[in-house]
């Protein structure tokens, strides 16, 4: 097997709104305008990948030790019903979810802070990329209430194996 970690960022909104538990975290406010970020896990499509961790770190300095999101990964691009601190909903390409991920708070350091997360239900998921499909699609739903930093960086990596 051989394995890859492919990362991307998620700035949220330059501002300090506090999120409720079931909040989306978002780079946007309005639902149409949410850019969902995507992993780049394979250089070709029609091949299976397995994910079994995603690691998260962001660049708030304080704060993050005992917060939990649900990290989900998507064959196709969601659409929301919200935006940025609404009720995480998705509007469409529901059934296109692979796997739910979620973590036990973060380890904080002055300049950030990590978790590793890990499946909700078993080992991680297996999947194929169909034709010349080489990326996946992620978000995050908070399951903490959480005072955020201005324009918070959240970056995913995510610990890929290629199987075939």
């Amino acid at each position: 097997m051989k394995l890859s970690t492919p990362s991307s960022t998620l700035t949220r909104l330059a501002n300090t709104t506090a999120y409720a538990v079931g909040d989306l975290v978002a780079d946007h406010a309005t639902a149409g305008s949410v850019t969902v970020p995507t992993l780049a896990v394979g250089k070709v499509g029609g091949r299976h990948y397995y994910i079994p961790r995603i690691r998260l770190t962001t660049d708030k300095t304080s704060g993050m030790g005992a917060i939990n999101f649900t990290l989900r990964i998507w064959s196709s691009t969601p659409t929301y019903t919200n935006g940025d601190n609404g009720a995480w909903a998705v509007a469409t390409n529901g059934n296109a979810l692979l796997e739910e991920y979620t973590n036990n708070g973060f380890v904080q350091s002055a300049d950030g802070a990590v978790a590793i997360f890990t499946p909700k239900v078993g080992e991680g998921v297996s999947f194929y990329l169909a034709g010349t499909q080489t990326t996946i699609a992620w978000d995050l739903e908070i399951e903490s209430s959480l005072t955020p930093a201005s324009a918070q960086v959240l970056t995913a990596i995510a610990e890929v194996y290629e199987v075939s």
